[in-house]
């Protein structure tokens, strides 16, 4: 076997049952796939099906979509990853760092409408965050550690993961275009062996409305994943 596929679905909405699984198998098999026994990684939610043989990821995906799954194809050679570079905010936590900062002033529905539309792609990221720091110009600092506190969750399996890798010797990186401050705290309670992310600038405890340049962006977050790689001989 030189292929494993592995099907997961979120328990909210979905399961993956015996019967579902094989489904699959039978469709792998009509494939002409040589499939091995499936093993589950936990039940009704993440399995293993190892295999040889070629099926294209369309077919796999037409009825991963019945079951509302998501699906990875990988070589067994090279399916252990070395490194792990997550994004933060709705990535590992469930909120936006800084639409809740600015809920404490009283501004979260005028800067998360910045956010989305920044992340839609029809506002430039470094204008975006600018004009939206900007606006919590005066913020005392000590909201910062209120709102963590009191505003970010962690995302559902976002420990298992991060300590998943870990222990199979990969480098964990958090790389954000949100707040140092978050980030260096998310990235200690998950495990990450480093984090990177805009630092916000204060002025007599209280927020000067700019942030450190250069701006950690995607720009940043790809050069992150490069120099990580070639710093650990990835």
């Amino acid at each position: 076997m030189n292929k494993v596929l592995t099907l997961i679905v979120n328990p909210v909405n979905s399961n993956l049952s015996d019967a579902n699984v094989n489904t699959i198998l039978d469709l792998m098999q009509s494939h002409k796939c040589d499939v091995a026994q499936p093993e589950w990684l936990a039940q009704e939610e993440a399995v293993d099906i190892s295999y040889s043989g070629d099926i294209t990821p369309a077919l796999i995906a037409a009825e991963a979509d019945k079951l509302k799954a998501d699906f990875a194809i990988q070589d067994v050679d090279t399916r252990v990853k070395k490194m792990l570079i997550a994004d933060m905010d709705s990535t590992m936590i469930s909120e936006e760092c800084i639409d809740e900062l600015a809920d404490f002033a009283g501004l979260k529905a005028k800067v998360s409408a910045i956010t989305e539309a920044a992340m839609r792609g029809e506002l430039d990221f470094d204008a975006a965050i600018k004009e939206r720091v900007g606006l919590l110009k005066g913020m005392n600092t000590d909201v910062l550690e209120k709102c963590y506190k009191e505003r970010i969750n962690l995302m559902p399996g976002a420990m298992n993961l991060v300590k998943t890798m870990g222990a199979k010797g990969a480098f964990t990186a958090l790389v954000s275009g949100g707040f140092t401050f978050f980030t260096s705290r998310v990235a200690s309670r998950l495990g990450f062996a480093f984090n990177r992310a805009n630092v916000l600038e204060e002025d007599n405890g209280a927020l000067s409305g700019t942030v450190k340049l250069p701006i950690c962006n995607s720009s940043t977050k790809l050069a992150s994943l490069i120099e990580l790689r070639d710093k650990h001989g990835f």
